[in-house]
């Protein structure tokens, strides 16, 4: 008969989750990458499950990390800071905060499982900002801003949010191929999805804000881990307002279809 190559032990996969070496928070300081605040002592990998229960000090970096997997107890929280990235490999439980943070030059990300968390934005000056919701589940109401900053539709007077409808457009193009002729739209209400299926523009100026800039914006809801189809029309020259939909960068080189779509895009500043 044949000989095995295999040598019989325990296996490290149950029913399709990775189990990974536990580590708990302790929290003497806030410091993740001090070997001190977890037991037993060390930094955390992407082959550990980590346990954050509530401590004297919540756990926060500004770095990459990446684990098996976090349990967050209720009362704790864990705080991404901006230029931060957190990837967890399979499962993420929340019972309490999972913040990720942003200043006026960087933010944090967020790569993993659908989960709880509240992301920050920073909008550091007035003018127009083209803003999209990494959430499933959450509405343009949802939105807090600091510096007494709003929300206001109102077409007979003052609206500071709109969305490029490139389905609707001018009859005759406005003369170059440079320039989007589709149709910038006020929604209904403020009941309307912040979910990542359209891009919005937000305005702010001292006329829908009664502090000074920068302003800070966030939002809480379940952030997304699962692909979302945003339809591309031709028809109005060639340009469409897409948002990102997730709570990290994309790779442009992925996005599009060397067959259909070109390859050239450009960047609201």
């Amino acid at each position: 008969g044949a000989t095995s190559n295999w040598v019989s032990g325990n296996s490290a996969v149950e029913t399709s989750t990775i189990v990974g070496t536990r580590m708990t928070w302790l929290g003497t300081t806030a410091d993740w990458n001090t070997t001190t605040n977890w037991t037993p002592n060390g930094i955390p990998d992407q082959c550990t499950d980590v346990l954050i229960p509530m401590t004297a000090n919540d756990p926060t970096f500004a770095d990459n990390q990446a684990v098996n997997s976090i349990t967050i107890d209720a009362t704790a929280t864990l705080t991404v800071g901006a230029g931060g990235c957190l990837w967890v490999g399979s499962d993420f439980t929340n019972d309490g905060d999972f913040i990720l943070e942003a200043t006026a030059t960087n933010y944090a990300q967020y790569q993993g499982p659908q989960v709880k968390g509240t992301l920050s934005q920073v909008i550091g000056e007035a003018g127009w900002h083209s803003i999209a919701s990494p959430f499933i589940d959450t509405k343009l109401e949802d939105i807090i801003f600091d510096q007494g900053a709003f929300l206001q539709i109102d077409v007979a007077s003052k609206t500071n949010i709109q969305t490029y409808n490139s389905s609707n457009y001018q009859a005759t193009p406005p003369g170059t191929w440079a320039n989007a002729w589709g149709s910038w739209e006020i929604p209904a209400d403020l009941t309307a999805p912040f979910d990542g299926s359209v891009g919005y523009n937000l305005y702010l100026d001292s006329y829908f804000m009664s502090g000074t800039f920068p302003v800070t914006m966030s939002i809480t809801g379940t952030l997304r881990n699962m692909p979302l189809r945003q339809e591309l029309k031709k028809s109005n020259g060639g340009w469409n307002q897409l948002s990102n939909p997730f709570p990290s960068v994309v790779d442009f080189d992925k996005l599009y279809d060397n067959s259909a779509i070109g390859s050239s895009y450009r960047l609201w500043d």
